[in-house]
């Protein structure tokens, strides 16, 4: 039997690794298509691609071939809300919903848009640089503690959970052990410890999120950090902005350079 012919979209940046047949530049597909040219009928779509141009690509695939038969494989359309991972813009969000697979363990998948500020700079055109595995455990961190870890630690002083809290990463650590390319990548978080203070009020927490592809572990990140009640955290927060800055304006009337230490 035939094997169905499969095509891997990956974004311009990474036009290095179109260097295999069957890997091909969303630019480059979309070429063939305007020529009337669909290169297979499964497509599979890898790291780096903007959202618009996916779009773009579909309506193009659509009015031109008007075919059911095309499929496209995508995890744009399961990319987790921006607000969850502490970011403004869609386009900067690197995974994908998290799942609970079992008992403290969570999954999501990597989803590099082609528009994130961390592919503006330092790539090689083949391999995912390691500032976006960083990210995205600190995105996959995050969206663990406001999705779940609030829901089932934190609550109010009138023991009903409380829908404002703040989560501050205190601690990170970070190996890497191999390449990862941009094709998917599973994002895999497991909880370490989770301690609550005795009105619920506050907890700390340590969990491990790994990197792999197809079995072989790119990275390991260890996170740490803390959930707290927002007034508490704004206080705080508040009141460090407000010694930083006078001990500046103390520094600068005695003549202190920022250099000195």
């Amino acid at each position: 039997m035939q094997q169905e012919k499969v095509y891997f979209i990956v974004g311009d940046r990474y036009n290095n690794f179109c260097r295999w047949e069957g890997v091909v530049t969303c630019s480059q597909l979309l070429k063939e298509i305007e020529r009337g040219v669909i290169p297979a009928k499964r497509f599979i779509i890898g790291q780096g691609c903007d959202k618009e141009i996916l779009d773009y690509l579909r309506e193009k695939i659509d009015g031109i071939f008007q075919s059911k038969d095309i499929f496209i494989e995508e995890n744009f359309s399961h990319r987790i809300s921006h607000h969850l991972v502490h970011k403004t813009k869609p386009n900067n969000v690197l995974i994908t919903f998290p799942v609970e697979t079992k008992n403290g363990v969570f999954q999501s998948s990597l989803v590099i848009d082609g528009g994130c500020e961390d592919l503006s700079d330092h790539i090689t055109g083949v391999h995912i640089q390691g500032t976006i595995l960083i990210e995205a455990s600190r995105q996959m961190y995050t969206a663990v503690s406001e999705i779940f870890l609030e829901k089932k630690y934190l609550k109010d002083t009138n023991n009903h959970h409380c829908s404002k809290y703040r989560f501050v990463l205190n601690e990170m650590n970070v190996s890497f052990h191999s390449f990862l390319f941009p094709l998917h990548v599973d994002i895999i978080l497991t909880l370490q410890e989770v301690m609550v203070n005795k009105r619920g009020t506050i907890f700390n927490a340590s969990a491990l999120i790994e990197s792999y592809q197809m079995r072989t572990l790119g990275s390991k990140v260890t996170c740490k950090g803390f959930g707290y009640p927002a007034e508490m955290l704004e206080s705080f927060e508040g009141r460090q902005a407000l010694v930083a800055y006078r001990n500046f304006v103390r520094g600068y009337s005695y003549g202190i350079c920022l250099s000195e230490t």
